[in-house]
């Protein structure tokens, strides 16, 4: 977007995109590593996915694309593309509400200090917000609740790419874990999860998915297995530049998205100008009887924005 005002106001581009999509070509691989991918389903109802366990969520392939992975059920298949469709009918005649709260850059680093170990400020926020909502939805002990990262792979493949690069190179990590856990585990817990999940999620792993999905349907749906369990999905970052795009009128004053249309969904923004450096701006959605336990939440550490002020 910065490029597109530079182009709006017909001066050259500060950071030309990168098109050659040969940069992320995949060797081919042996027959015997072909005949190893297979897609796990995300969630195993029949164990236990737990974060003090080395047991991630993540692609691994299979050589027959009928697998066992119930997005391979035909059954599986049909029942979730109307789940999906009923799900995105009642989100948008229900009560879903968009708020934007503000995680300042003290309180994050007061945050990390409650989790310990060496995390990053964004893995520990994804954390405390995943906490802290999980409680507010009030779900049985014994449910799933997820946490899916959107991650930009440029610099995790290998040979990285540049942030100039237009293509799309991004995926997205998921954890998780049971909704008492969540809960009432300390956010060490929490975030330890989130940390190796996406540690792990870089290299080879992303190499498996890409011969996955040149070999096998590329159209499924990767997001069925998850649509009957409640979690959060984290996406854009507070390092994208939006406050630096000028269209010709000016650089903005305030970002915000649109449209939240999705219970969980945590799309985030940095601070605006004037704020301090760290401060993140959170755009979500809820329910409203969710977002008004939050609200009255004393653990929850995050607050409502201050005012944009007015030109």
């Amino acid at each position: 977007m910065v490029s597109w005002g530079q182009c709006t106001q017909g001066i050259p581009l500060s950071v030309p995109p990168l098109h050659d999509r040969r940069a992320v070509t995949v060797v081919n691989p042996s027959a015997e590593e072909a005949s190893q991918w297979k897609l796990r389903r995300g969630i195993d109802e029949e164990g236990e996915i737990d974060s003090e366990q080395e047991t991630d969520t993540e692609m691994e392939g299979k050589s027959d694309p009928a697998t066992e992975s119930s997005l391979h059920d035909p059954h599986h298949s049909d029942i979730s593309s109307s789940q999906e469709q009923r799900l995105h009918d009642t989100k948008a005649q229900g009560d879903l509400v968009q708020y934007v709260f503000r995680m300042s850059a003290s309180t994050i680093q007061k945050l990390k200090g409650e989790a310990g170990g060496s995390y990053t400020s964004l893995e520990v926020l994804r954390a405390h917000f995943w906490q802290r909502i999980s409680v507010a939805r009030r779900a049985n002990a014994d449910e799933w609740t997820y946490a899916i990262i959107s991650v930009d792979h440029r610099p995790r493949i290998n040979p990285p790419l540049a942030p100039s690069y237009f293509g799309n190179v991004l995926s997205s990590s998921i954890a998780v874990i049971k909704a008492d856990k969540v809960r009432n585990r300390p956010l060490h817990f929490t975030v330890s999860r989130i940390h190796r999940q996406l540690a792990a999620d870089k290299g080879k792993s992303i190499n498996r998915f890409m011969h996955w999905l040149e070999t096998h349907d590329s159209c499924v749906r990767l997001s069925s297995s998850f649509l009957k369990y409640k979690g959060v999905t984290v996406g854009n970052s507070q390092w994208f530049p939006v406050y630096e795009v000028d269209f010709g009128w000016g650089k903005p004053v305030a970002a915000r998205v649109p449209k939240v249309g999705r219970d969980g969904v945590l799309l985030l923004l940095g601070g605006r100008p004037g704020s301090n450096q760290g401060d993140i701006e959170i755009c979500t959605a809820f329910g409203s009887d969710v977002l008004e336990r939050l609200l009255q939440d004393p653990a929850f550490e995050a607050e409502p924005p201050c005012p944009i002020p007015l030109a």
